[in-house]
């Protein structure tokens, strides 16, 4: 689904403006053009949105790239001021304040930099990131992300109703920028975070936008103050962000439509899953087959697909001949083996870089031909540096002659591994040797195997209870999966985190990552059996 923006908003029905309409902030403005109920949903029933744990560490990360944004700002101009619209100041004393830096600025030929700068329009407010206020008199807006890129964020239209509010309160921004992370800084280590930054302007595209904010405002405000609007559920949801009232609007689309089927046909045509040619597609359309029970058997064209499908309606397991074959044939020793990374907007260690997976932690185990397994690990705890002992560890143990190292997924595995090796070239042989015994799980059982309770994913977390039903993740405390293990080794490595917290979090680490290796090597022998 294409990314709705502002430009699209001529295209969007205009709605009555009635004297309930709320002002809005740019946030709201935001969720309109994503969909009309989440922008209600938001003003009116904001007790309604689920913030999972894997939403507010975004939401954390986000504000860390915020605080380094402002210290950056301030070396770079030698001065900043943080204005905060909390009590006792509120907005109108943010905006006041506001406005008399940037006047004060302007009659005296002097910089004025402001962080967190409010803005009160007469319909809408907005909070701008980085005011300037040059020697000239040039306004410049500079608004932060914490991501790499323009492109599948609505980033210009944000920028655009900052400048439009800006605009309204006369401070016009004569330039634009859009601040993203700069995935080539290598951080230097000791709190120097100079060049994580790099600057878009956006000004001409801003400049573009600004004549479509009235009407948009005035529909946006004019839909907030009505009755909820009734959208169905669909791409949108998750585009450009995941939408955290989907719970309510899937509850009242299953009210009205009754629960959705169990086994949608849209899953055969899933990444890893199967094949659905577009002929096919129309056709299952034009017939009204939601559920892959509708198709007939033979109605696909793709043998493995079919065979999805057959399993599919039957309840049964599909396994293809040769799957015994293909996981007998895998020599010994087998070193079943899992990375679990972090990757930082921010980096954490010198000789890093911004979002690189740095492994903090692996688990290996090690399956003889006599039926022997061995279990070994590694979880650096100390929050230094992790990857160097990481390295060794790992090619001591794996580096040997003789055997294969499985992994699920190679390509994540195998890319942590290469990284390893540029980064430590002293390790670099025993790392390479590692490398060359990697053998993947994942296309050898998806080839061959597919269940019904899968629901479409190959993750091993959906397989692993359809082979191995007494060994899931939903015993495991805390930590059930990457993000869960990403979060608890941020708080493992604070040192303000307590002593028996600690203990508890390095237990739950490693409950996790050797519960990854465990599956593998129970996966391999019940479908090798």
């Amino acid at each position: 689904m294409a990314l709705r923006t502002l430009l699209d908003a001529a295209d969007l029905p205009a709605q009555p403006l009635g004297t309930d309409a709320p002002r809005l902030s740019k946030s709201r403005l935001v969720h309109a053009l994503q969909c009309d109920r989440r922008l209600w949903l938001a003003v009116h029933r904001p007790e309604l949105a689920v913030i999972d744990a894997a939403t507010q560490a975004v939401f954390d990360s986000g504000n860390r790239v915020g605080e380094l944004a402002r210290e950056v700002a301030a070396g770079e101009w030698g001065q900043g001021e943080l204005i905060d619209v909390k009590e006792p100041l509120g907005w109108q004393g943010g905006w006041r304040r506001c406005r008399e830096a940037l006047e004060q600025a302007r009659s005296r030929g002097n910089r004025a930099v402001l962080f967190e700068a409010p803005f009160i329009a007469p319909d809408f407010a907005v909070i701008a990131d980085i005011v300037v206020c040059q020697p000239d008199g040039e306004i410049w807006l500079i608004e932060v992300k914490s991501s790499t890129k323009l492109d599948g964020k609505p980033y210009l239209d944000d920028a655009t109703f900052q400048a439009d509010a800006m605009a309204r309160c006369g401070f016009r921004p004569d330039k634009v920028f859009v601040r993203l992370i700069d995935t080539g800084f290598v951080y230097p280590g000791g709190g120097d975070y100079r060049g994580l930054f790099r600057d878009e302007e956006v000004t001409a595209a801003v400049n573009e936008r600004l004549p479509l904010v009235d009407g948009f405002v005035a529909r946006s405000r004019a839909v907030a103050g009505g009755s909820e609007p009734q959208v169905r559920t669909g791409e949108h949801c998750s585009t450009p962000y995941d939408c955290p009232f989907r719970t309510h609007c899937d509850a009242w689309q299953a009210a009205i439509d009754g629960p959705p089927p169990e086994y949608p046909v849209d899953l055969l045509a899933r990444r890893n899953v199967g094949r659905v040619s577009a002929l096919e597609r129309s056709q299952i359309s034009q017939r009204g087959w939601v559920d892959v029970r509708d198709l007939p058997d033979g109605f696909l064209a793709d043998p493995r697909t079919q065979d999805i499908a057959r399993a599919i309606r039957t309840g049964q397991a599909w396994i293809a001949p040769g799957l015994r074959t293909a996981l007998r044939s895998l020599p010994y020793p087998r070193f079943h083996f899992d990375f679990e990374t972090i990757n930082p907007a921010v980096p954490i260690w010198a000789g890093t870089r911004p979002y690189q997976q740095v492994p903090f932690q692996w688990s290996c185990h090690v399956e003889h031909a006599d039926g022997r397994l061995d279990h070994h690990d590694f979880l650096d705890a100390s929050g230094a540096d992790p990857r160097q002992e990481c390295a060794r560890q790992l090619a001591d143990l794996m580096g040997g002659l003789g055997g294969c190292v499985l992994v699920y997924f190679q390509p994540f595995e195998e890319m942590r591994l290469r990284e390893l090796a540029r980064d430590l070239p002293h390790l670099a042989t025993g790392i390479q040797r590692v490398i060359a015994k990697l053998r993947d799980l994942l296309p050898i059982v998806r080839a061959h195997y597919y269940h019904p309770d899968q629901q479409g994913s190959y993750s091993i977390k959906a397989l692993l209870p359809t082979v191995v039903p007494e060994l899931d993740y939903a015993g495991l405390e805390e930590v059930r999966d990457g993000g869960g293990a990403q979060r608890a080794y941020l708080e493992l490595i604070d040192a303000t985190t307590e002593e028996g917290r600690r203990a508890s979090l390095r237990s739950n680490l490693r409950a996790y990552c050797e519960r990854d290796t465990q599956a593998m090597v129970e996966l391999v022998r019940r479908l090798s059996a």
